[in-house]
């Protein structure tokens, strides 16, 4: 009897044993069987925000692409976009993807779609922004209506920069046929012509240097508004033809002229000189780090190198006494430049001559003219002609000198700095050589030429995954 009472509590203990060791596996089992349901949720998680941060990435670039490949100055590309929309709520849309083309195709309402939005944040404002955010937010939910399931997002960030457009040794409105680039005549920088191209006739050399381009020579941009970058005058019937930069652009974006406001200079010149009612004209002599103004004794350059004439002025300089320092002329009527305009420095110096509401003229005297200077001239209507004077009907020789510019020339239009005959040969006048001072590209007189806004660059990019709905 005990025997048989011990082998059955033996018995029960194993059956407990057992049961515990099931319950135990049980347990382990669910334990894991939940573990491999939340891996398996998180990976489909993983994978979706992986897909969703691709298509914000590829997005991203697809917008900067168009902005990028456009040579305008204007944000059209982006506002244009089909997934553009305003307001600081991504989820308003409108809602774009790629289609099977990798064309941008509308999304419909079912938001289980992955699609993306832009957005864009222009600073100060959109016409007159020189910086601004640009960002792209993509979507996919797991149902098809946003306010009832979750969604997925990412958001690529792009900071965005306009390029300030520089001026080239020529940027003007229109250049008249009068004006054509004749035999021996160069035009060695880059080029910006708002309207119709550059007449030539005979042999001149345009947007290059004189030396071939293989022996050490350079070619630089010719950008035309027009649809023809080199134009033959009616008049001409020169056998022989311009040489022509390879960098040639027809239809180029019309870029508005840099010149300074007259009420601006006005505000900013340390030194301002008004013009006699009925009077001659102000008298300006560049004498070193000094100048003389209507003769009287000479004086320091003005502070913020910044000389302004209200009327009227014309420019010398003592000979033997180039410009030594960084100083602009400006005048709201006509200047008219009687010498040679020398820096002691192309590394230091700086000179500009400004016309807000005239014309600029060279002399003619029978000599060699040498102008190291910006010369603006942006008035409008029958103004802002840039040309020479006292050449016509000369009867005294020598009726020809050359006119070499080292600098820039900025106007409204380009007038005549010679009469040429039919073959390209100039009879009376300047032999034009324009030759372009690299340092423009980066700095200038001072107040001489205002920003203008180029094309967009990219500065920085910033990824942001996951994204909540707003817009940052």
């Amino acid at each position: 009897m005990l025997l048989h009472n011990q082998r059955g509590t033996d018995q029960g203990s194993i059956i407990a044993i057992v049961l515990v060791l099931g319950v135990i596996l049980a347990g382990i089992g669910l334990v894991a069987t939940l573990a491999v349901e939340r891996t398996l949720r998180a990976d489909s998680r993983a994978e979706r925000q992986t897909d969703i941060d691709r298509l914000a990435a590829s997005a991203g670039e697809e917008v900067f692409g168009r902005l990028a490949a456009s040579s305008s100055s204007s944000l059209d590309a982006v506002t244009s976009h089909p997934g553009y929309g305003t307001g600081t709520d991504a989820d308003t849309g409108p809602w774009v993807r790629f289609g099977i083309d990798g064309q941008v195709v509308n999304c419909t309402s079912d938001a289980r779609e992955a699609c993306f939005t832009v957005r864009l944040n222009p600073y100060p404002s959109l016409a007159a922004a020189r910086s601004a955010i640009l960002q792209v937010t993509a979507r996919r939910c797991q149902a098809a209506t946003v306010t009832t399931s979750a969604c997925t997002r990412a958001r690529q960030q792009i900071t965005l920069r306009a390029r300030d457009v520089a001026p080239g040794v020529l940027w003007v409105g229109t250049i008249a046929d009068t004006a054509a680039f004749v035999n021996d005549e160069v035009l060695a920088g880059p080029v910006q012509v708002n309207n119709d191209g550059v007449p030539a006739c005979g042999t001149s050399t345009l947007g290059r240097t004189v030396a071939d381009v293989g022996s050490g020579g350079s070619r630089y941009r010719l950008a035309v508004a027009g649809s023809t970058a080199v134009t033959t005058p009616a008049s001409c019937t020169a056998v022989t033809t311009p040489t022509v930069t390879s960098s040639v652009v027809d239809g180029a974006d019309v870029l508005t002229l840099p010149g300074p406001s007259a009420t601006d200079l006005a505000q900013i010149a340390g030194r301002t000189v008004t013009q006699t009612s009925g009077g001659a004209a102000v008298t300006v002599e560049v004498r070193g780090t000094r100048i003389k103004v209507n003769g009287g004794s000479p004086e320091d350059l003005p502070a913020h190198g910044l000389l302004w004439v209200d009327g009227d002025v014309t420019v010398t300089m003592a000979d033997g006494m180039p410009l030594r320092g960084r100083l602009t002329i400006a005048a709201s009527g006509d200047v008219s430049v009687e010498s040679d305009l020398l820096l002691a420095s192309t590394t230091d110096d700086f000179l500009g001559v400004v016309s807000t509401g005239g014309n600029i003229t060279v002399a003619f005297a029978g000599v060699p003219r040498v102008i190291q200077a910006l010369l603006v001239a942006t008035a409008s209507s029958s103004k802002g002609k840039i040309s020479a004077t006292g050449y016509e009907g000369c009867t005294v020789p020598p009726c020809t000198a050359t006119l070499t510019v080292f600098g820039a020339l900025v106007a409204r239009q380009l007038g005549a700095f010679a009469t040429s005959d039919t073959d390209g040969l100039i009879t009376e006048g300047f032999t034009r050589t324009l030759e372009f001072d690299s340092r423009l590209a980066v700095q200038q007189p001072p107040y001489a030429v205002e920003a203008v806004r180029g094309v967009w660059m990219r500065l920085e990019s910033a990824f942001t995954a996951p994204a909540a709905p707003g817009i940052g």
